[in-house]
């Protein structure tokens, strides 16, 4: 394989009718984000391959699956699969569109974030019409880098595993 430069993704997922479309395989966090797991991005259990376009420009990329969470942003479900960027800058300064892998309590989850002047305020899907409703966390002291671990960039979903009516007379 070094002799011929033919890497294990390569052998895995390169399709050969596009042999310029490449593929490269990136950690998959090992626990689920959501209520009750760790707070750790840094233990993986597998790669997960996904194509390179996808992945330009992104710092220290990461696939996760998503655990049950109640009050998950609308356009996530439990177990999607998604990519997260861990850019530092991105992270410093959260945007308002979007949605964040957060440490809130013991826990990672799933939230939009909005910064105003010394706070960081976190919003879910049922507190987010209501801003007086939003977790506020005071800033100063503290580096919002270990608050705001990482951007959500594509989502992956799983389609249902058999049809879920008769198939059609095409088959």
């Amino acid at each position: 394989m070094r002799a011929l430069y033919i890497r294990i993704p390569d052998l895995l997922w390169k399709v050969s009718a596009e042999p310029d479309a490449g593929v490269r395989a990136i950690p998959m966090v090992r626990n689920r984000i959501g209520p009750g797991t760790d707070v750790v991005l840094t233990s993986s259990r597998c790669h997960f391959p996904l194509p390179e376009w996808l992945l330009k420009g992104l710092i220290d990329p990461l696939a996760a699956r998503l655990g049950p969470d109640l009050v998950l942003p609308a356009s996530l479900a439990a177990h999607d699969v998604v990519l997260l960027d861990q850019n530092p800058q991105v992270r410093s300064a959260p945007g308002n569109s979007g949605v964040w892998v957060v440490r809130e309590g013991a826990s990672l989850r799933v939230r939009y974030v909005r910064a105003a002047g010394t706070r960081l305020y976190l919003a879910n899907e049922a507190t987010l019409a209501y801003p007086q409703k939003w977790h506020s966390i005071p800033l100063p002291g503290r580096n919002i880098l270990d608050i705001v671990r990482a951007r959500i960039v594509w989502i992956g979903r799983e389609m249902e595993k058999e049809p879920a009516g008769p198939a059609d007379t095409a088959g």
